[in-house]
């Protein structure tokens, strides 16, 4: 009991040392204003792709890149890389042409299903066929399965020609009545531009 009493003592001199002393934490409380919050928040995704976009040479420049949310970048085979490009329908830049879109890899797989996206992809690896067949709940846009859902760029030699976008992306994924839930709230502010030249040495 009398350590109580003396915490209590402790807390009150403090409290009235910073009161008088004008400690920050205590402005509040001087000025009889309680601080208002905003109830305004910035959209959360609704829906979220997941595309597997070319990296080989003669895929580039490719299309989207710069507006998705998040892009990762990993080895497919041969020295090669390819993107996973993440897109939220909540964008304040839905972009009209993605790609171009390449077949999956099993680890594109794990991460469109850990932020339950929508994984757009034409074809795949043997295992990352597997895996999509064997993970239940997965939103697997397969192009092989849903083609009028991408279209492919005469101008473009394939298999680097394979294009979709965000438009059609979310007409699929109403159809299917995919809902995405995603780990990540993907909220969205104002976009800024890069300016560096990095990405200009590149290759």
């Amino acid at each position: 009991m009398k350590k109580v009493f003396l915490g209590l003592i402790v807390i009150v001199v403090v409290g009235t040392i910073g009161y008088f002393f004008k400690d920050p934490i205590f402005d509040y409380f001087r000025s009889g204003q309680i601080p208002e919050l905003s109830s305004e928040m910035p959209p959360t995704t609704k829906q979220l792709f997941a595309v597997s976009i070319d990296n080989s040479p003669e895929a580039r420049p490719q299309s989207g890149l710069a507006v998705a949310d998040v892009v990762i970048e990993t080895l497919a085979e041969g020295g090669v890389t390819r993107f996973l490009a993440f897109y939220s329908s909540a964008s304040d830049s839905p972009t009209e042409k993605i790609g171009p879109v390449r077949s999956a890899r099993p680890y594109f797989v794990d991460w469109a299903f850990g932020q339950t996206a929508v994984l757009a992809h034409s074809g795949g690896s043997k295992e990352a066929l597997e895996k999509i067949e064997n993970t239940d709940g997965l939103f697997d846009a397969n192009e092989f399965y849903n083609e009028k859902y991408y279209w492919r760029d005469a101008k473009l030699r394939a298999p680097h020609n394979l294009f979709t976008s965000m438009k059609l992306l979310g007409e699929l994924a109403e159809k299917k009545n995919w809902e995405t839930d995603p780990l990540l709230p993907f909220t969205h502010h104002e976009r800024t531009t890069w300016q560096g030249g990095a990405e200009e040495r590149i290759r």
